[in-house]
This record gives C-alpha cells, sequence and structure tokens, in this order.
C-alpha cells in the first residue's frame, strides 16, 4: 500500500491586492475526521478482517516481514494525503493475497470502516458506502482539520498568514549503539518540516573509546503531528559520507545509507524524543538508539 498531495490557497492575497478587508472563511475539505463511518460498521468489519486479514497484518493490524501495518505512523506513512478511494481500490483489487477482489463489496467497506477506527478516527452516524467518487473527496490526513470561524482580515494579515515559517529545529541525541560491540551512541542535527515532508542534515557518532565510526548526510523523509498533542513520528532516509578511521588499518572513508525513525514529544520550542538510527555500508554498517532533545521551532 502507498502514495501522496496538496492544496494552496494564494488566491485569497488576490482579491485581498486591491486594498480593501476582505472575508476570509476556511472552507476545511471533507476528511476522515468528519465521521465517515459507524461504530457497527467497525464492529462489522473487525470480524471481517479477523478472518480474511489478520494472518498476514496480524491481529492488532501491526503487520509484520511480510504485510505492512495498518495503523499508526506507519500507515499514515504510505496513506497520508491520498483518499478513502485509493485505499479502498487497493484493498479490494489486491487484497487478500491468495484470492484478490473475493469479498462482497460491503465486507472491504467494513474492513476500510475497521482501520479508520483502529487508528482512533471518529465515527459518525452515515456508513462508508461503496459509491467510489464519494469515496474519493474523503482525504486521509493525521492532523484534525482546524474550525475558523468566519472574520475580517486585512490583506497584510492574509500574506503574514500564508507565509508562516514551517518548523526548523536542531536535535541532539545521546545513548547507545552498536558496530560489532555495544558502544556510546550521539548525534546532531537540523531539520525541517513542510506539511508531511522532511528534510534533515545529520551526523551520528558510535564509539567504544578505542575505535569508532561516524557519518554525517542528508536524509529525506515524512513526518506526521499527533491532534494537539505536539507529538511527532517520523522515518528518513539518505546518502552520507562515513568515516571509518582505524577499523581498515587506516584513515578511509565510505558512503553509506543512513535510516532513522524518531518519535517525539514537543512544546513550541522545546522537545524530547527518542531515536533509533543506523548507516548501512560496505565497510562497518552501525546503529544505535538515543534520547533527544530538540531546540528551536518545533511547532
Amino acid at each position: 500500500m502507498g502514495q501522496h498531495r496538496f492544496s494552496p490557497t494564494f488566491v485569497l492575497m488576490l482579491l485581498a491586492g486591491a486594498g480593501a478587508p476582505t472575508s476570509a472563511v476556511a472552507q476545511a475539505e471533507r476528511g476522515i475526521w468528519d465521521g465517515v463511518y459507524t461504530e457497527g460498521q467497525a464492529a462489522r468489519g473487525a470480524t471481517e478482517y479477523g478472518a480474511a486479514c489478520a494472518s498476514c497484518h496480524a491481529e492488532d493490524l501491526g503487520g509484520n516481514s511480510n504485510a505492512p501495518s495498518l495503523v499508526g505512523v506507519s500507515f499514515m506513512f504510505l496513506w497520508e494525503d491520498r483518499s478513502l478511494g485509493d485505499l479502498f481500490t487497493t484493498i479490494r483489487t489486491q487484497m487478500p493475497t491468495n484470492a484478490p477482489n473475493s469479498l462482497p463489496a460491503q465486507s472491504y467497506l467494513d474492513i476500510l470502516a475497521y482501520i479508520l477506527d483502529a487508528n482512533e478516527f471518529p465515527a459518525g452516524e452515515d456508513e462508508l458506502g461503496a459509491d467510489l467518487a464519494a469515496l474519493g473527496q474523503i482525504s486521509i490526513t493525521a492532523d484534525a482539520p482546524t474550525a475558523v470561524a468566519p472574520t475580517v482580515v486585512a490583506p497584510v494579515a492574509i500574506a503574514q498568514a500564508s507565509s508562516s515559517p514551517s518548523p526548523t529545529w536542531v536535535t541532539l541525541g545521546l545513548g547507545g549503539g552498536h558496530f560489532g560491540e555495544v558502544s556510546l551512541a550521539a548525534l546532531a542535527g537540523l531539520a525541517r518540516q513542510r506539511g508531511p515532508h522532511l528534510f534533515a542534515l545529520r551526523s551520528s557518532v558510535v564509539t567504544d573509546f578505542d575505535d569508532h565510526v561516524y557519518d554525517i548526510g542528508l536524509l529525506y523523509g515524512r513526518g506526521t503531528r499527533g491532534q494537539g498533542t505536539g507529538g511527532r513520528r517520523s522515518v528518513g532516509i539518505g546518502l552520507a559520507l562515513v568515516s571509518v578511521d582505524g577499523l581498515t588499518g587506516e584513515d578511509g572513508y565510505t558512503i553509506g545509507v543512513p535510516l532513522a525513525v524518531e518519535m517525539s514529544r514537543n512544546g513550541p520550542n522545546i522537545g524530547l524524543g527518542v531515536q533509533g538510527f543506523a548507516n548501512l555500508n560496505s565497510v562497518q554498517s552501525f546503529a544505535g538508539a538515543v534520547v533527544t532533545i530538540g531546540l528551536g521551532r518545533l511547532r
């Protein structure tokens, strides 16, 4: 399962350009936070899921090495900014893997409702229907849209709101690592988030105080932020220069692939979290887990 989209509001600035105050009213698209399924439908879906899906995706929807997780950050990484129509079509045409499209359409809809319920999206009064066009209008987003009351906004205020800065922060971390034996690990990085997209410059080191490996590289990833909690969950991959001094009998460098998975809870300017990281390379791969502190503009 997987892929991604985005929506502009620049026209408001053009309308406001005449200089007179403008009434700006936010119009939220329909999404999974609007209660698009019922509790009864999710309960039916739990039964259908147990019979047709749990053997691959696990009873708790957490997945395994052969099937992706259907809950949490893994689910949002694959499906954020897509639609329920996309997800329904994928489930119906590809699942179960040994008999795609073998269930009634209503069963697939009920399973979809169960997945939404397992991800703690709110239930509503109407069940999901089989109208693919209608499902295609329901967006999958990590955060509930913020309701904005109608208000009169001057043109300069609209311009300032549209150009609000993206979260940008420094991360420092300390913990344990491994490159042949258990060692000390540390990392430092600079990150920026634009929507779900994360860009980071990161350096990590693992050392046993006799030998060490470290890298510096660029990572791209995707992150989600929890509704109103300041939480951030992210995964990333990139390319890095790796120092392997002393491990090959002489000073040397190689190219590696850095990986990162992080969960954090953030205030406006400071946050705490945990990060697992690794670097895969041809000389000496290494990995670690650290407690992190984030400093900067975190929301």
